[in-house]
């Protein structure tokens, strides 16, 4: 443990060491540590560094002129007239940004404490001759094959913006004027919109559609004064033939709501456009506009199913909540409902509260809908809402082992997507006692009886081993027949006759001669050519080779991959509350592939957010156990997750022996999983060995390995660690990224023994730890 009491004493001894290392570094370091030391200092809040700052705007190296910028961007006090020049003259661009960007900061300050003064106009119209671009007289040619100054004059409008003045309008006008870049136009519509509205409509008419689309967007900032006059001109857009103008259209006038407005934006619910009907209604949602039922249902009536799905939706706005009665009317419309809205409809509703009768017609209406010509998507949502009706099983049954069980003609496996039969699985596992759930996890497991066997006894003349019907003799003659080998057809009547015709098969198979290919037929006769023709021998093959590729890259083709239902089951189980089902987690256990095994663990994980879950998956602690000593390194990598779960004098034992394994991401998910026990009480009897393994892991292989441990170190609390390890945790952050990102918080209760130390340290550490050990002296510096 360090030397608290020293260390209080010294304090003012070891800030003012760092702070003068750092400004040594900055005044008279290499080209690097004056980079290192701006940046730190910036972090440090050290004003004493802005005179070295200011004279680092001269340096011959422009990442220096860059990281002094940068730095006099965070503190107050920066000289306004060595940032100007470097902004006018400098020959980078970058440091030509990074000097504008300080001084708007200086600019900013400025406004704030001396309201506005000379100085303050002065750099307002020096970011006002910026916002032209670049003058006709620029006598520096900045470097890149970039034009540095269209990042300039963008940066220098976006300043003037945050502080918009009506002297900017003709600037703003002038500049729109002439054809701007996309980016720089859209700045120029918001502020003329924000000062002059009506001159920005004034332009519509004459500009081309690009520009049209974003003054209708920008007039969303007109101010409140200028609002009949904007929305006038909105609403007559929603009329334009350009889908995208009546989309903004209905965006701006979001901003402006009132009840003419809500009834024309509601109207753009009937838009033959996708895109327009998204607007409508992200614009009802984002107003908070609340409707009446009765007007939304009235609108409902008539209207095609797009049009019906989007007043559904309104329905969460009507500003009180649906009463029974009215869940009653609504259920009602579901008869003469389409897909989409009577899926939007059964959301809305809560079908408990329903009736019987209008619970069932929902149901059998949801049903209906599940046809093979649907996509994907729309069977898996309507089979999650079919989930949500009580006892649905008596109707939904026979459709979802359709689903879960239909195989496909036209190619090996189910017809459904996994996804769709995932949806079916999930609605039985609220169901009690259902058997087909049941045999989906279980497999041949979940048979009560035992399992029938018919055995066929052979015929007289089968026994009979007579040289004509032996299948040897059988074989001999078709071989005869036709010249060639030929199989038998005869399907075997047991797992003997079976291996004794495979064996037969395999003595008497007479060797085919290959058969050549038009291909090597060819290249064949192209290689007997003589070497004179050795480029036109490489031509063919070349075009040979490039078909092959051709014909391999039809072939691929991306799919998402396919699982056996018994995956998904276990993986549906995971979403269900019914706890007999849940217990089919544990019994699937028995014997399960390493597959199955992994997926199990990974439900039982799941799980593990509620109280019950929990109960059920501490049954796996001896699997998991089992996965952490014998498994492979997923089935490691998934009982880690679950530990993290567990009891902990159960789990952490397990995690210390796994956290040792050659496998890098096992011991990342061990690490991960200790994180969670971290911080409970009854820790303190497992510091000591948690330390020395962690310790190992500090210096491990593998960066992500290397960030956990010390992490872990650091929840430990890292004033309660022995001096070695806070030591080798101050290594590890000044030597690896991943463990740097984390040190600063890490090292906030001792900043002042890591200040000590990183400041002895520093004058003999590589190029690379230099880096960190100066940027971590920065950031402690403001702890200590």
């Amino acid at each position: 443990m360090p030397d608290n009491n020293r260390i209080v004493v010294n304090s003012t001894q070891i800030k003012a060491n760092a702070q003068d290392l750092l400004s040594n570094y900055l005044e008279q370091g290499n080209e690097a540590q004056r980079c290192f030391s701006a940046s730190a200092v910036a972090q440090a809040k050290m004003l004493s560094a802005v005179p070295a700052l200011t004279q680092g705007l001269y340096h011959e190296d422009p990442d220096v002129v860059i990281d002094c910028a940068n730095a006099l961007e965070k503190l107050p006090g920066a000289g306004a007239r060595e940032l100007e020049e470097v902004a006018r003259f400098h020959p980078e661009g970058d440091a030509r940004l990074s000097a504008l960007k300080a001084l708007w900061f200086c600019a900013q300050n400025l406004s704030e404490q001396q309201n506005k003064n000379d100085s303050y106009r002065k750099i307002r119209y020096l970011f006002s001759e910026f916002a032209l671009g670049r003058p006709s007289d620029e006598s520096f040619e900045l470097s890149g094959d970039w034009d540095d100054w269209w990042d300039l004059q963008l940066y220098a409008v976006t300043c003037l913006l945050q502080d918009i003045q009506t002297d900017d309008l003709q600037l703003f006008s002038d500049l729109l004027a002439d054809d701007p870049e996309p980016e720089l136009l859209k700045l120029l519509c918001q502020g003329m919109a924000k000062l002059a509205p009506e001159q920005l409509i004034s332009l519509y008419a004459d500009k081309p559609s690009n520009i049209r689309r974003q003054i209708v967007k920008a007039l969303a900032l007109a101010p409140s004064q200028s609002a009949p006059l904007v929305c006038e001109f909105l609403l007559q857009q929603l009329l334009s033939n350009d889908v995208i103008v009546r989309a903004l259209s209905i965006e701006s006038l979001s901003n402006f709501m009132d009840n003419n407005i809500s009834h024309e934006i509601l109207m753009r619910a009937c838009d033959p456009s996708a895109e327009v009907r998204a607007a409508a209604f992200t614009a009802m949602l984002r107003s908070q506009y609340q409707f009446s039922f009765e007007l939304l249902l009235a609108l409902i009536n008539g209207s095609d199913d797009l049009t019906t799905t989007f007043y559904l939706r309104l329905f969460a706005q009507i500003g009180t909540p649906i009463n029974t009665q009215q869940q009653a009317e609504l259920a009602l419309l579901g008869e003469n409902l389409e897909t989409q809205s009577l899926l939007s409809l059964v959301e809305l509703l809560d079908v408990e509260l329903l009736e019987s009768i209008h619970r069932e017609s929902l149901l059998l209406g949801l049903l209906e809908q599940l046809k093979p010509d649907l996509s994907s998507e729309i069977m898996s949502q309507i089979l999650r809402q079919v989930r949500r009706f009580p006892a649905h099983e008596e109707h939904s049954l026979p459709s979802l082992k359709h689903i879960i069980e239909e195989r496909s003609n036209d190619r090996e496996g189910p017809l459904f997507e996994s996804s769709v039969r995932l949806a079916a699985i999930e609605a039985l596992v609220d169901i009690d006692g259902s058997r087909h759930l049941k045999k989906l996890v279980l497999g041949e497991l979940a048979n009560d009886e035992a399992i029938a066997v018919t055995v066929i006894e052979p015929s007289v003349d089968e026994q009979t081993d007579s040289p004509d019907t032996t299948l040897e003799s059988q074989l001999e003659a078709r071989t005869q027949s036709t010249g060639e080998y030929q199989a038998l057809t005869t399907v075997p009547l047991s797992t003997l006759a079976a291996i004794e015709q495979i064996s037969v098969e395999q003595n008497l198979k007479i060797e085919q001669q290959p058969q050549v290919s038009s291909q090597d037929h060819i290249m064949g006769l192209a290689n007997q050519l003589d070497d004179s023709l050795q480029d036109y021998v490489d031509i063919v093959q070349g075009n040979f080779d490039s078909a092959d590729n051709l014909d391999l890259n039809r072939k691929k083709k991306a799919r998402l991959p396919e699982f056996d239902n018994q995956i998904l089951a276990v993986r549906a189980l995971a979403s269900g509350n019914n706890e007999a089902n849940q217990l089919l987690l544990i019994e699937a256990l028995l014997g399960a592939s390493p597959v199955l095994h992994r997926e199990i663990l990974t439900s039982l994980t799941q799980l593990c957010s509620t109280k019950q879950g929990r109960k059920v998956a501490s049954n796996a602690i001896g699997s998991a156990g089992n996965a952490m000593h014998h498994g492979d390194v997923l089935s490691k990598q998934a009982a880690a997750q679950l530990l993290s779960y567990m009891p902990r004098s159960k789990a952490i034992p397990l995690l210390l022996f796994a956290v040792n394994d050659s496998n890098a991401h096992v011991r990342l998910a061990c690490l991960v999983a200790l994180q969670s026990h971290i911080g409970k009480s009854g820790m303190q009897s497992y510091v000591e060995g948690l330390s020395s393994i962690l310790q190992r892991r500090l210096v491990d292989s593998e960066t992500g390995v290397r960030k956990a441990a010390f992490s872990l170190f650091a929840k430990l609390g890292i004033d309660s660690l022995s001096v070695e390890i806070q030591e080798q945790m101050l290594k590890a952050a000044i030597e690896n990224d991943e463990c740097y990102v984390l040190a600063t918080s890490a090292f906030e209760p001792i900043a002042l023994w890591a200040l000590m130390n990183l400041t002895q340290s520093l004058p003999e550490l590589e190029a690379e730890s230099e880096k960190r050990a100066i940027a971590l002296i920065g950031s402690l510096l403001k702890y200590s």
